[in-house]
């Protein structure tokens, strides 16, 4: 009984114990299709084509506008990668099943080391969601280094990114079409090697570096030429450097029964999220990570910014 109570009070545990149950999801855009296109078309003959696989245990199909979604859970203790193997294998072998107009279906692994083990929250009041996301990539850097740490994200708000707003009647006295004006800043978005010179017997690799870094350059994109003079796209657009997308919104606040030194005002915030290695124990590497998190907290935080753990999988040895 003694040893029993003193091996409950020191064996560490983890919120995720180290089983192999393989999912691999399966996604397919076809713009300009409905939710009920997609799902006869798309959803329901590869939920057909996958559920055949020898191991498949359940498939889940999600229909939207514009694209569809298909996962497949094998049987536990199916190998991972043979089971992508046979899923990407039995999808390309039937690429005809797919409608025209669809891009190429992407099929990817799910694994248990994609949920994160250890949640940080950044937020301020006086701080914006671009500004907070771009801090937190920071503080990522430093907290990646950690021992057991696997992958890494940043959500809660948008990647800033250069956008183009076309405007109709500019382009219509133009003669331009938004087909060629993507045409155009792909042409012009180019960094790739070119091939190599060769001189007094040494050779010289080149390389074409033209891309496109700002909402300046981007506007000064050349699109046509018209009476002699040429068309920028700056003439036939709006373009500003923003976030990539205006629906997502993240906002952190305490309820009434926290500590007084947090705040019951919702904030913009990110929310960082760790996961672990595969083969790792989650109790290790979180503690490490709050470790290390306490270390660089004050440097890589500025002023009005504050950072809480939101989640903490890794349960320590005296956590039940």
């Amino acid at each position: 009984t003694l040893f029993g109570l003193l091996a409950i009070a020191v064996t560490p545990r983890t919120y995720n114990p180290d089983i192999v149950v393989p999912v691999v999801n399966i996604v397919v855009s076809r713009p300009g299709s409905t939710a009920h296109e997609m799902l006869n078309q798309v959803v329901r003959p590869l939920e057909a084509l996958v559920g055949t696989l020898p191991g498949v245990d359940h498939t889940y199909g999600v229909a939207k506008d514009d694209m569809a979604s298909v996962t497949v859970r094998f049987q536990v203790g199916q190998d991972e990668s043979r089971s992508l193997v046979k899923v990407y294998n039995q999808v390309n072998g039937n690429l005809d099943r797919i409608p025209p107009g669809a891009a190429p279906p992407l099929v990817q692994l799910l694994s248990l080391y994609d949920v994160p083990i250890v949640t940080l929250t950044l937020s301020g009041q006086s701080t914006t969601p671009t500004s907070l996301r771009e801090i937190g990539l920071h503080l990522l850097s430093q907290l990646s280094s950690v021992p057991g740490v696997g992958k890494t994200w940043v959500q809660g708000a948008a990647p800033r990114a250069v956008r183009v707003q076309l405007d109709p009647a500019r382009l219509a006295g133009y003669r331009l079409s938004p087909t060629a004006i993507a045409a155009a800043i792909r042409a012009a978005n180019v960094d790739r090697a070119a091939g190599s010179l060769v001189s007094d017997g040494q050779e010289h690799p080149i390389r074409v570096d033209a891309a496109l870094g700002d909402a300046a350059a981007v506007g000064q994109v050349g699109v046509a030429v018209r009476d002699g003079h040429p068309v920028f796209l700056h003439d036939v657009a709006t373009v500003t450097s923003a976030p990539a997308s205006d629906e997502v919104h993240s906002f952190f606040a305490c309820g009434r029964a926290a500590s007084a030194h947090c705040s019951t005002t919702p904030a913009p915030a990110v929310t960082l999220a760790i996961a672990r290695q595969q083969g790792t124990n989650g109790v290790t590497v979180a503690d490490a990570l709050l470790a290390r998190l306490h270390q660089v907290e004050q440097a890589a935080l500025p002023q009005g910014v504050t950072g809480t753990v939101t989640r903490n999988n890794g349960a320590t040895a005296n956590d039940a």
